[in-house]
């Protein structure tokens, strides 16, 4: 089973922020904090033989991987792989580990080959970190999408209580360096956006970023180190707007699930990738316990069912889930047939199951007797000309549908001295039947 999780594009653009790193020497009490905008920026990594990732961590660009898709869009995986380094769950050797490694060890389970992240975001640094003996649980807040002091504060307030963070916008994700924020005071972010140097990429403050306006906070907590909620009374603190008093219990919205056919639904002869996006608008603190599917017949029989907990303990907002009708629910469809199957997720421990989708198979519906065999024996021979004579002539009517069908050789409904004379045909080879 494929378990999905949000699907966040990370497509780069070109940036005009014009940058240089002549600066930057070493990573501790060193901070790029501002655009320097008289200094062209530095190439980008073509070369598809081999990376070039810095020594140093904090400075891995996306520009520095060996993978096309990684230098346009692997934004999300560099910035986990960061995160995985700071948080003690990867080594801080390049050789060893780093955003090359982590991607060809993430898909295909984790993320497509387009670097499209697979249901739940964090999904893969969760699974890499259980790999390792750690225990990481992630979930999300809203912010603003302005840059503002408020999410400034927030997301000091998610560093300083312990959590690791990741900033997330419809066309990037960055990761807050902690240690480093710390040091400083206020969000770094060591950002890995491709138009960096392919050597060392840049850390910068939240503070007058300009590159794009995050929308999300991603946290991430480790098990045994014991963060602290922010907030007054342990609740987290939602974006700005959402809760302008901030730490209090907040009930959560009733939740309503959408589920659609997705992208991935094809149906064919005997097989079929069933497959389905639920979606779950403005849930915040929701966590997917299970997913599943039944499949029926015309008749409403169960063919086969399958159900499975996702194994994260992440938040979502929507998911995409995917079946074989083959290879995972172990049944092979009839052609021309009719079935349907029927979704469904668990939230929180409710239930929600979707409509019946009903689809049709391809091909044509296989006849279940044979044409010309009247006597239903499998054999066509001169035993079934005698049959059919004892029909025509009223000394043995044919009583089932089957044996009429199979009699009805020239298929005009009428059983008589044609198809008497086309069966004969057929039997000694003058006209076989096709």
């Amino acid at each position: 089973m494929n378990i999905k999780g949000i699907k966040i594009l990370c497509s780069l653009v070109a940036f005009a922020v014009l940058v240089s790193f002549s600066s930057i020497e070493a990573f501790a009490g060193n901070y790029y904090f501002s655009h320097i905008g008289t200094v062209p920026r530095a190439a980008m990594n073509t070369n598809s033989e081999s990376d070039n990732y810095h020594p140093n961590w904090e400075y891995w660009s996306q520009g520095a991987s060996k993978y096309s898709a990684m230098r346009s869009y692997g934004c999300r995986i560099a910035a986990q792989a960061k995160m995985l380094v700071e948080m003690g769950a990867a080594s801080p050797d390049e050789t060893i580990f780093n955003p090359d490694i982590y991607k060809e060890w993430a898909t295909p389970d984790y993320f497509e080959e387009s670097i499209s992240e697979k249901f739940p975001v964090g999904g893969g640094a969760v699974a890499y970190a259980k790999e390792q003996g750690i225990t990481v649980t992630n979930g999300y807040v809203s912010l603003s999408g302005t840059n503002s002091a408020d999410d400034i504060a927030l997301v000091m307030e998610y560093i300083n209580s312990g959590y690791y963070v990741i900033l997330h916008s419809s066309a990037h994700q960055a990761y807050v360096g902690r240690a480093a924020s710390i040091d400083a005071g206020e969000p770094v972010i060591l950002d890995s956006r491709s138009d960096c140097s392919y050597k060392q990429s840049l850390c910068e403050t939240y503070r007058g970023y300009t590159l794009t306006r995050f929308t999300r906070l991603y946290y991430f907590s480790v098990l045994g180190q014991n963060p602290e909620n922010p907030g007054e009374g342990g609740e987290i603190i939602p974006g700005p707007g959402e809760n302008e008093g901030g730490g209090e219990d907040i009930p959560q919205p009733s939740v309503t699930v959408y589920f659609e056919k997705d992208s991935k639904w094809a149906v064919e002869e005997t097989n079929a990738t069933l497959a389905a996006r639920a979606t779950f608008p403005g849930v915040l603190n929701s966590r997917v316990n299970e997913i599943g599917i039944e499949l029926y017949d015309s008749s409403d029989t169960l063919l086969a069912e399958k159900s499975e907990n996702p194994g994260y303990s992440g938040m979502y907002e929507y998911g995409r889930m995917w079946y074989d009708t083959n290879e995972e629910l172990g049944i092979t469809l009839e052609p021309a047939t009719d079935y349907y199957c029927v979704f469904h997720i668990v939230i929180d421990g409710e239930k929600y199951e979707s409509e019946a989708f009903t689809f049709t198979t391809e091909g044509e519906v296989k006849p279940d007797f044979l044409l010309g065999d009247v006597n239903l024996d499998g054999i066509i021979n001169a035993l079934d000309s005698q049959r059919l004579y004892e029909h025509i002539v009223g000394k043995n009517p044919l009583e089932s549908d089957i044996a009429f069908r199979a009699a009805d050789l020239n298929i005009d409904s009428n059983i008589n001295a044609l198809d008497s004379q086309r069966l004969y045909e057929h039997i000694v080879g003058k006209n076989p039947l096709k």
